[in-house]
């Protein structure tokens, strides 16, 4: 009953029921709290009834809230069901839209769709009606070929499309026929070749035997490549570059003219090479020729040129090579006037021409110098590109030789020619001379070459002189300080007081910073080119520095030596700005009289043993002076120790007399 009633009942009607009968129990029990308070004897039938009416109006309010309940279970179940109803439409709402969503894609897949034989290029309409043959228009053709009537093609594309797709098949598999026919043909020929080769092959040996039967050439004692060889060279120098010619004929006749051979220069490199460049070379010429005869076509070559060359390299096209070099080898015998043991020493040149530069480079190595490779200091001496810049002064390849060559180099800044020497070469001023080229010099007294025979003379020499060096240096490194055996009669036998106990490389920078150095430095004769070492020498209390300048055509150019004496007592330091013993002592190991024996290539030893003497004279002259004992030990070889204005040192030995005397 009450569910139903719930269903019907107003719901304001029934919360203004629920607060009038509130208020009805609030006024009920302030009565009964007065009547209770009060001393009325009908008080307590009062009461009674006032409690009678306060049950029957919370009765009433429980009512009021069982249907209360009821109304709002029955409205939770109803907003149930409206929810549950809403989720499965907005459900559907969604798998439509999803629906909507994939459908559209696959429209738009469709859409984009682009079929493989639109990748196809597919002969024009005009000469697909043109190739089509007769017998196929106008009627329908099933097999290889398959098309629509003539018609139809004309007014529906995707019929013409189809049969230009299948003429397009049809064309392909008769190429493809073809292919294959002519690759059997190919197999077919390659077979025949390799049956041809093999029947040459077989008589190689035979041809070998016969050849062998009548090689005449080694009855004589001649080689049997020789001619060969030289057959070789011959056609090789047809394609040399101008400057490598005449290099090369000079080289050749000075090898035969040689005939001990001491001297071979053979041309090496790719011949196809060599024989294309020349071709290139000449049709670039013929190019030229046609682009000054055809003046219409002259605009269209040119960019077709500087196109072709904005595409190279512009090192590579700058720094191009000739295919073809010069092998020049050279064995360095030692001659009478210089030591047995430089036999053997073997320098590899490789002689190179740069055609966009037009100059000659040369790399070098030295074949068999290892052995001489034995002191720490000097492995650098034995560098063959620091012995061919020693041949002629000034001449270090370390420039263009031309103004043109320069200009070239500047495009490839910043790079310079000192980087670039490992890569190309060494373009040394004397290797241009003798290939005929010209050379811009700024020097008033260049040296003249007189022919091929000058420079490798000199070659050989420095060669020779700068292995003789490294053994002297590799002494010197141990303190090994002996009197040269063949010194003739310019120094004692017997060894000086002075030792040498110290002996290292020392740089240029540091030489130019000594203060009795600048001199030197100023004049020109100490360069950066030059070997500077140091050597430290000791006589009692006497200690010896000695900057020793060696030049890189030793021993034509006397090593300079510079002194500094120190004593380990304090005192002052001699050098050649504060003491005229010191510039004596200099001058007579710089300039004194060394005669022309084979003492020249032990030259500075010889000059380090007269330094150890001359500084046992000094020695001994100042202690005689002094009256100190030790001068005992050198007076007998200093008969007077000063005379001159000058107070000049006796620093010239005598060999009669023994005794240390003055030059004048």
């Amino acid at each position: 009953m009450e569910v139903e009633e719930s269903k019907s009942r107003d719901k304001m009607a029934d919360l203004s029921t629920f607060k009038s009968t509130v208020a009805a129990i609030k006024d009920s029990l302030g009565v009964i709290h007065d009547l209770k308070m009060g001393n009325d004897p009908t008080a307590p039938a009062e009461i009674c009834e006032q409690r009678i009416f306060t049950s029957l109006a919370i009765a009433k309010l429980r009512k009021l809230n069982r249907l209360s309940h009821l109304g709002s279970f029955r409205a939770k179940d109803t907003t149930s069901e409206k929810r549950i109803k809403s989720d499965q439409y907005h459900l559907q709402l969604q798998n439509l839209l999803y629906e909507v969503g994939h459908l559209q894609k696959e429209i738009n897949k469709c859409l984009e769709f682009r079929s493989k034989d639109e990748e196809l290029n597919l002969v024009s309409v005009e000469e697909f009606y043109l190739k089509l043959p007769q017998k196929y228009l106008g009627s329908v053709y099933i097999g290889l070929l398959f098309f629509v009537e003539f018609e139809v093609t004309k007014t529906s594309e995707h019929e013409l499309r189809k049969a230009r797709l299948q003429w397009e098949l049809e064309q392909r598999k008769l190429l493809a026929n073809k292919l294959s026919e002519t690759k059997k043909a190919i197999e077919e020929s390659q077979n025949d070749i390799q049956l041809r080769e093999a029947k040459l092959e077989s008589l190689a040996p035979k041809l070998t035997k016969i050849l062998e039967a009548c090689f005449y050439q080694t009855s004589a004692g001649i080689p049997r490549d020789a001619f060969e060889q030289d057959r070789l060279q011959s056609q090789l120098a047809k394609y040399l570059p101008q400057p490598l010619f005449v290099l090369f004929k000079n080289l050749n006749a000075l090898q035969y003219h040689d005939g001990k051979g001491n001297l071979t220069a053979t041309i090496e490199g790719d011949m196809d090479s060599a024989r294309s460049f020349v071709s290139n070379t000449t049709t670039k010429d013929e190019d030229s020729d046609s682009d000054q005869e055809e003046e219409t076509h002259k605009v269209s070559k040119h960019r077709r040129r500087m196109a072709s060359v904005q595409e190279e390299n512009l090192e590579s096209r700058v720094l191009k090579q000739h295919p073809l070099y010069i092998n020049l080898f050279l064995q360095c015998r030692s001659s009478d006037q210089l030591p047995a043991a430089n036999q053997g020493v073997k320098v590899q040149l490789y002689i190179y021409y740069m055609v966009n530069m037009n100059m000659v480079t040369v790399k070098s190595e030295l074949v068999d110098g290892s052995s001489a490779a034995c002191s720490v200091t000097a492995d650098d001496l034995l560098e063959a590109n620091s012995i061919l810049s020693s041949i002629f002064p000034d001449d270090h390849g370390t420039t263009c030789p031309s103004s043109f060559s320069q200009s070239q180099l500047d495009k490839l800044a910043p790079s310079t020619l000192s980087n670039l020497r490992a890569k190309i070469g060494t373009p040394f001023r004397w290797a241009q001379r003798l290939a005929g080229l010209s050379v811009l010099s700024t020097e008033v007294t260049e040296p003249k070459l007189s022919s091929v025979s000058v420079v490798v003379k000199k070659l050989k020499t420095l060669v020779l002189n700068r292995v003789e060096l490294v053994h002297q240096l590799a002494d010197l490194e141990k303190c090994n300080l002996a009197v040269p055996s063949n010194s003739g009669e310019l120094l004692p036998r017997q060894l000086p007081q002075t030792k040498l106990y110290h002996w290292s490389r020392c740089t240029f920078e540091d030489f130019s910073e000594l203060a009795h150095a600048d001199e030197y430095v100023k004049s020109g004769a100490v360069t950066p080119e030059c070997i500077i070492y140091l050597a430290k020498l000791t006589c009692f209390h006497v200690k010896v520095l000695a900057h020793v300048s060696i030049s890189g055509d030793y021993p034509s150019t006397r090593p300079i030596v510079l002194l500094k004496i120190e004593d380990r007592q304090p005192g002052e330091c001699l050098t050649r700005n504060n003491s005229n013993a010191i510039r004596c002592i200099e001058r007579e190991i710089n300039l004194g009289k060394i005669e022309e024996t084979e003492s020249i290539v032990n030259q500075l030893n010889l000059q380090l043993v007269r330094l150890a003497w001359c500084c046992d004279v000094l020695i001994a002259v100042n202690t005689h002076e002094t009256g100190s004992p030790q001068a005992s030990l050198h007076v007998k070889f200093v008969p007077h120790c000063r005379r001159g204005r000058d107070r000049q040192l006796p620093l010239t030995y005598n060999s009669t007399t023994g005794f240390f005397g003055y030059s004048q």
